[in-house]
């Protein structure tokens, strides 16, 4: 259900194999801009099926345009279909953000702000076992380079993920490593915030003494 379809007028007919051009690729995602609005209409007015079916339709053609495009919107659409019980299309787009990841992880160098895109892709359909694998090698890489932004991009969601799932302790480890690396920023705002992030997850976590010392500190 999501592998392209040649035959959708939508997509130029190519005369010998070859990437789309510039302006190929600018007509194909304006249409499929229109395409999603098409589909979100649908959806506001109740019909979930129908909705569906034009979102599938724009995911099979935003595979045309490459992963970066392709990602974001297999994210949107699997956001919706597991608020609405669509285990089957919850299930098929789980599986083409693994085929996703697995071709992504097969190139050198790995694109690693893109692993962090399918990575909150997952989070959206809630397979959390897959994000958490994803966003822990993505973070380790970092560590190994020093890069600290993605440090703090992947722990971050990290925190924000155990969070969602009430795993508090999870979510205070996330935030106790942040708050190292906001503190080698040198930014004595971001780190107030991590610290007040920190101390709430303490005290859901009924960690009260770690949670009385972090508002303390």
């Amino acid at each position: 259900p999501l592998d392209v379809d040649e035959s959708d007028p939508l997509l130029p007919q190519l005369i010998i194999d070859r990437p789309l051009s510039p302006q190929e690729r600018r007509v194909l995602d304006s249409a499929l801009v229109e395409l999603q609005l098409q589909a979100e209409t649908t959806y506001a007015e109740g019909d979930v099926l129908g909705a569906m079916d034009l979102w599938f339709r724009e995911l099979r053609l935003r595979r045309v345009l490459g992963p970066r495009e392709e990602v974001p919107a297999l994210a949107r659409v699997g956001e919706v279909a597991w608020k609405e019980s669509q285990t089957t299309e919850v299930r098929l787009i789980t599986q083409r953000l693994l085929e996703i990841e697995q071709e992504v992880q097969a190139q050198e160098p790995v694109d690693y702000a893109l692993l962090l895109a399918i990575a909150d892709a997952y989070q959206k359909v809630r397979a959390r076992a897959l994000a958490v694998a994803l966003y822990d090698q993505v973070l380790a890489q970092a560590r190994l380079t020093n890069d600290l932004v993605t440090q703090d991009l992947a722990l971050r969601a990290l925190a924000e993920l155990h969070l969602a799932w009430f795993d508090y302790p999870q979510a205070a480890v996330a935030y106790r490593e942040l708050l190292a690396v906001v503190r080698q920023y040198g930014d004595p705002l971001a780190e107030i915030d991590v610290l007040r992030q920190l101390a709430y997850a303490y005290g859901e976590g009924r960690m009260y003494e770690q949670a009385i010392a972090t508002r303390d500190e």
